[in-house]
């Protein structure tokens, strides 16, 4: 098994970064038990409020150029992306710290816990840049180092939850944690694009302006899609606060953690490598249908045992790890297995319209996605559903927008 992994460059590729998800995702999954000591239910629902709010924007702040990074053989037109992804990073942080501010305090809205919205633009900062230096290692496979920075990342932030919450710092703790856990290791995940800092100063904005253009459709098409899919995700938060307040949201926020670590761990992974694969073969043959079966192939015999694993285990390992009163995340995690197994499945192929340069069709998919999530919240405000009923609607919506884009994403692989 291992001789054929070491002979796979997919598995090779995808066993590297998975090794070193697996090993964050530990540290962050034995950071939980503690944090929910440490931080009331209301504290972890406030910190999940504001997190969303500034990772809301995280997808689309660099206007998704940095995908063209990985795609582009020009080496000074990546030089040239980068600082167009810079340029675009700071216009966009600005103008929404400017607005996010004048909504707060002319509708006096987000009252006894403003104050914290003070770490969002920070937060997009450093995310943005992130994004950039992730894409340029991510362009010459640099999946080691990828695999390292996650590890350090999350042990950093698993230090400094403890150390805040034993001094008691409450919402300002877990905020400042998330902070200064996403600087670690940025010097070492910046080496190669430092050693390329100056021919990308001295890009001129004509050659700036060049691919700007030339790469328009990921402005155009993909911004707009991959806001509304981080908007139908984070407004799934907002809703649950407005209709059952920051303790629900509070428990929801642990079930999507855990539901969310396989994604991280493995979904994730899968989707670099196989943007990568699937770029070269349609720049080699036209199509990507052989990477697309591969890469869908794993992922299903993957998601199964984790989905059922995670459905049948979530809420006793809830009680047993986080406390009596947080079984009702794992109530919470039944409801959503079973949507997370298909989107663990959908969600890494997502990049294959990316590769095509389709990008309107992901617009159309993200829409579906937020309208779904429209109706059901409009649903349940109407005839006052449960919790519970909110997130079984919600994940039967999902579901079948999910098995729609996989049809798709075959189709436009043969051409």
């Amino acid at each position: 098994m291992l001789y054929r992994i070491k002979q796979n460059k997919f598995l090779k590729s995808i066993s590297i970064l998975v090794t070193g998800s697996l090993l964050a995702q530990l540290i962050t999954v034995l950071t939980a038990p503690i944090m929910t000591r440490l931080f009331s239910v209301e504290s972890i629902g406030v910190y999940t409020y504001i997190t969303t709010v500034a990772f809301l924007w995280l997808p689309v702040v660099n206007g998704r150029y940095e995908l063209a990074i990985v795609t582009e053989n020009d080496k000074s037109k990546v030089f040239a992306l980068v600082k167009l992804c810079m340029y675009i990073c700071l216009f966009l942080v600005s103008i929404f710290t400017v607005g996010l501010g004048a909504y707060a305090f002319i509708f006096d809205k987000f009252l006894g816990y403003r104050e914290y919205f003070i770490f969002v633009p920070f937060l997009l900062l450093i995310s943005g840049y992130i994004n950039i230096v992730t894409s340029y290692n991510n362009r010459f496979a640099k999946y080691k180092l990828m695999s390292k920075v996650a590890i350090v990342r999350a042990g950093a932030m698993c230090v400094l939850v403890i150390a805040f919450g034993l001094l008691e710092y409450d919402v300002w703790g877990l905020l400042f944690a998330a902070l200064i856990s996403n600087l670690a290791s940025l010097k070492k995940q910046s080496e190669d694009l430092l050693e390329d800092i100056n021919e990308i100063l001295k890009t001129s904005f004509t050659k700036i302006k060049q691919v700007a253009i030339e790469f328009k459709s990921f402005l155009f098409f993909s911004v707009p899609a991959a806001f509304m899919n981080s908007f139908a995700f984070s407004a799934v938060n907002f809703c649950i606060e407005d209709l059952y307040g920051l303790a629900a949201l509070g428990y929801y926020s642990l079930s999507f953690r855990i539901l969310g670590v396989p994604l991280s761990l493995i979904s994730t992974n899968v989707s670099k490598v196989f943007f990568e694969q699937a770029s070269k073969e349609y720049n080699e043959t036209g199509c990507f249908i052989f990477a697309l079966k591969k890469c869908t192939r794993y992922l299903v015999l993957m998601a199964i045992p984790i989905t059922m694993a995670i459905y049948y285990l979530s809420p006793w390992a809830c009680k047993v790890f986080f406390g009596e009163e947080w079984i009702i995340a794992g109530e919470y995690i039944q409801l959503l297995a079973i949507m997370f197994g298909v989107r663990f499945i959908v969600s890494p192929l997502s990049v294959g319209v990316l590769v095509t340069r389709k990008n309107y069709l992901e617009v159309i998919g993200q829409a579906m996605l937020f309208l779904c999530l429209v109706i059901v919240y409009l649903y349940c405000y109407i005839n006052n559903c449960t919790m519970n009923q909110f997130l079984w609607y919600y994940s039967l919506a999902n579901m079948s927008i999910y098995f729609s884009w996989l049809i798709c994403f075959f189709v436009i692989a043969r051409k």
